[in-house]
């Protein structure tokens, strides 16, 4: 590469091509000068974009890689592996909403990629999207049964599934004082009382995200529960 452009430093597939041998040998900061060369004289090479992105993200620059790939999808929407490196450079930002986005995109390009598959799954986890998730992994081991790497982390997405339902579903009761102004103590005050809750949770969200406060008593015994006119327990 270095004969060629020494012959003709205005050709830009030797300066990609260039940037390209650099990057095979993990020398990324040394390839990205090569592509801007080449995107200099070529300013439409979609290639030459996606492969600055992708070796601004394997120096951790996922910021500065991701205007790389929009420029080759401006160029080449159809690329599905720059959809894929887009959405691994957003989920690397936690922003997983728009990763997902770009592995349909690429999914609706090339069903077939376990890998993508796989982020996918991993970006819906990072949402809590445990079902979801799970589905990902299913379609990705579908693909390539033999991948350890995605049978972990469908394990592991399982697990937290499993540890969020257990969590969420466990009734907990939360007792709030009050006072009946019908009734008076020894010294006329109103008689004091416990209003006594039993909470279940069956939406998707924790318990703990309802900010309940809870009071307890070793003499307090709970018998039923109740609202003022209506004959419908509550449970």
């Amino acid at each position: 590469n270095g004969r060629a452009l020494a012959i003709d430093p205005d050709d830009a597939d030797t300066w990609h091509n260039k940037g390209l041998a650099l990057g095979n040998l993990g020398r990324y900061d040394e390839a990205i000068p090569c592509y801007d060369h080449a995107l200099a004289i070529d300013p439409e090479d979609a290639d030459a974009w996606h492969n600055k992105g992708f070796a601004l993200g394997y120096l951790d620059r996922y910021d500065e890689a991701i205007p790389c790939y929009d420029h080759a999808l401006g160029f080449d929407p159809g690329g599905a592996n720059t959809w894929h490196n887009k959405g691994f450079a957003l989920s690397y930002l936690g922003r997983y909403d728009e990763a997902i986005r770009c592995y349909d995109h690429a999914l609706a390009i090339d069903p077939a990629d376990a890998t993508v598959w796989d982020r996918k799954g991993i970006a819906l986890e990072s949402l809590g999207r445990y079902d979801e998730a799970i589905r990902c992994y299913d379609h990705a081991l579908a693909i390539d049964p033999k991948d350890t790497l995605t049978k972990l982390h469908r394990r592991n997405c399982i697990e937290k599934e499993d540890a969020t339902v257990q969590d969420s579903s466990t009734p907990i009761w939360a007792a709030y004082p009050g006072e009946d102004r019908d009734r008076t103590g020894d010294e006329g005050d109103p008689f004091p009382y416990w209003l006594v809750i039993c909470v279940h949770n069956h939406g998707d969200h924790p318990i703990d995200d309802w900010e309940i406060q809870l009071e307890s008593s070793s003499t307090l015994q709970i018998l039923e529960t109740g609202i003022e006119g209506s004959n419908v327990p509550v449970h």
